[in-house]
């Protein structure tokens, strides 16, 4: 994903694989990688008419919605019509406005709600598609980075005490407090099982924390 200000440029991704080994069970071979062809890479969408320079991006392949946190505290998403060509992706209607200050993160994965996080100190959880707020989450600082489990159940929030904290989606309550980092942490991302969490930010390692919830907690 590139960025100007005012516009996303979207490439076309031709493939990605996650070749992961489970501890007890014999190793398989893994499939051939696909032949890929970078003189084939081709532009899709140039997505413009932000309200100002764009912060973060999140994609739901379910609804094959596009969404981007901007400076002016706004969530604007595109849907499948854009995304695919059938109509200009200028200005578009689906603006959510809700924070006060630039949205600086964005999360959406497996689930009806969209995370974002402002400079304002707060995560925002809307039930996507309608756009609707659904639940409004006070958080002590910035939050820096922002993840959402791929069943949609927990976020993950870096704040800038180095720490990151996880969320239950479904009530909006902290979950747990992780505070291995002795610098700010500005990528997250769960594994496809959602069991692991790998943190990272400059000048540091990056880390594989677990994250394991009792079903009935």
């Amino acid at each position: 994903m590139r960025y100007w200000r005012n516009a996303f440029v979207v490439p076309m991704v031709f493939g990605l694989y996650l070749v992961a080994s489970v501890a007890g069970q014999e190793k398989s071979k893994p499939p051939p990688l696909p032949k890929i062809d970078p003189g084939q890479a081709r532009l899709t969408a140039t997505l413009g008419g932000l309200d100002g320079p764009g912060f973060d991006v999140a994609y739901h392949p379910q609804t094959n919605i596009l969404a981007a946190g901007c400076e002016f505290g706004t969530v604007q998403y595109w849907e499948e019509d854009v995304l695919e060509g059938v109509r200009q992706g200028g200005h578009t209607p689906n603006v959510l406005k809700g924070h006060q200050g630039p949205v600086l993160e964005v999360a959406w994965n497996g689930g009806p709600f969209l995370a974002s996080a402002g400079a304002d100190k707060k995560i925002i959880l809307w039930s996507m598609p309608d756009g609707k707020p659904a639940k409004t989450i006070p958080v002590p600082t910035v939050v820096r980075a922002l993840a959402m489990s791929p069943d949609g159940k927990t976020l993950a929030a870096s704040n800038d005490d180095n720490s990151i904290d996880l969320y239950d989606v479904a009530s909006g309550k902290p979950r747990a407090k992780l505070t291995a980092h002795t610098d700010w942490v500005t990528a997250l991302c769960f594994s496809p099982d959602g069991k692991l969490l790998a943190s990272g930010g400059p000048g540091q390692q990056h880390s594989f924390v677990g994250c394991r919830w009792p079903k009935d907690s």
